[in-house]
């Protein structure tokens, strides 16, 4: 049966980082990066749920690990800054 060990791991990380640089696009090395990685916590780590609860965490943390701010805390600006809803009616004159 094919598993996946550290070794392809890492080795399927660097093809898919060489086949960012053939077709550029900035997808491919995110899945590449994650590659390298994965390989090389799995030389380390050697319990599967381990490595499972390492590699969903960020997903669970709703992917705001490395920023300070926070969607409630900065609501998108819109409109001039005063407390009117955009789009509202004036009149011009």
């Amino acid at each position: 049966m094919f598993q996946l060990t550290p070794a392809r791991w890492i080795i399927a990380g660097l093809v898919l980082a060489v086949l960012e640089m053939i077709i550029p696009g900035m997808v491919i090395i995110w899945l590449g990066i994650a590659g390298v990685v994965t390989g090389i916590l799995a030389i380390f780590v050697h319990n599967q749920y381990i490595q499972f609860g390492v590699f969903v965490s960020p997903v669970g943390s709703d992917g705001r690990l490395l920023t300070a701010d926070r969607a409630e805390d900065n609501p998108p600006r819109t409109g001039t800054g005063r407390r009117e809803p955009v789009g509202s009616a004036s009149a011009v004159g």
